[in-house]
């Protein structure tokens, strides 16, 4: 799904509210999200 990058956090929390993605999965910020994007963490 496409969506401008400040409607970011607005969707987050209504994905949370609804139970749909775990609350410690939002991001606080465009930035957090390019980095993990950017830089994905290795897979173990």
């Amino acid at each position: 799904m496409r969506m401008p990058f400040y409607h970011l956090q607005s969707a987050h929390q209504q994905l949370v509210a609804r139970q749909l993605v775990p609350g410690e999965n939002l991001y606080e910020d465009y930035g957090a999200v390019l980095r993990d994007v950017s830089h994905p963490a290795p897979k173990s």
